[in-house]
């Protein structure tokens, strides 16, 4: 079964970029990558277009709505829609600052990744995911 991931980024380049990173950290036959050109995109196709997604990754400055509110926002339907695994929501960001980290983290997202990714820093976010969701099943049972 294919790990679905969401790229949430307004910028052309760093959507490839992202794409790449997942692409060749998951492996191109084992994912399927959507892309958001922003937040308000984002939270449709995470909320309102029947996706599920295994990972979302968030830039936080972006037009229309930025990564945090639309974090907010994730959160809150998550909260309506119980039954359901929530996300894992990770900050893409050049903001490195610990004040802006605990921003992120207080927004709901789950961890913090620095602008420019690199496979290392994907390789980090992936195994975190997995580890995350080997939590979260094992609290269901």
């Amino acid at each position: 079964m294919p790990t679905h991931v969401l790229v949430v980024e307004d910028n052309p380049v760093n959507q490839k970029v992202a794409v790449a990173m997942v692409q060749k950290t998951l492996g191109r036959e084992h994912v399927i990558v959507d892309v958001a050109n922003n937040g308000r995109e984002g939270l449709a196709n995470s909320t309102e277009h029947g996706h599920k997604y295994d990972l979302i990754l968030m830039d936080v400055q972006m037009p229309v709505m930025d990564g945090l509110e639309a974090t907010r926002r994730i959160r809150e339907w998550e909260k309506s829609h119980a039954g359901e695994a929530p996300y894992f929501i990770v900050a893409v960001t050049a903001h490195a600052s610990k004040m802006h980290v605990e921003e992120c983290l207080e927004a709901g997202m789950n961890r913090h990744a620095s602008k420019p990714l690199t496979l290392v820093s994907m390789r980090r976010v992936v195994e975190e995911y997995r580890d995350w969701r080997v939590k979260m099943f094992k609290s269901c049972k």
